[in-house]
């Protein structure tokens, strides 16, 4: 009957055993399975953290590029009709406009300039390119 008892026993501790076991390996997978999801989610949010990062970064140079398209084919009528006005000939005043309008410096300097000194800036302009 000893022996029986010390059987039970070790049966229900062999079962005992078994039983955490089995739910601890259960219980293992289940956590593995999880860290792959998270980690899963997580370099999926990197990728669309990354790409709207790139469509936020090319929408801005989308619109540097459009408003240096625009500045650049702006209507430039003013610049022509100071230059007119100081008095060159139709020659002069053209090739005057070609060199103004061609750096973007240039029609800033010219624009900021007083009318009395323009004439000046617009000969040494036809001198330096003549």
């Amino acid at each position: 009957m000893m022996e029986e008892q010390g059987n039970n026993e070790l049966d229900a501790s062999d079962d005992n055993d078994t039983f955490p076991m089995s739910v601890n390996k259960e219980g293992n997978r289940s956590v593995v399975s999880q860290n792959k999801r998270k980690r899963g989610l997580s370099d999926k949010d990197r990728i669309v953290t990354a790409l709207e990062k790139l469509f936020e970064v090319s929408e801005k140079m989308m619109q540097l590029v459009t408003n240096a398209f625009l500045k650049g084919n702006e209507d430039r009528y003013d610049i022509a009709k100071e230059v007119k006005e100081i008095g060159f000939s139709a020659m002069d005043q053209i090739k005057a406009l070609k060199i103004i309008l061609d750096k973007l410096q240039t029609v800033s300097l010219f624009k900021s300039l007083d009318a009395d000194i323009k004439k000046a800036f617009v000969e040494q302009l036809l001198n330096e390119n003549a």
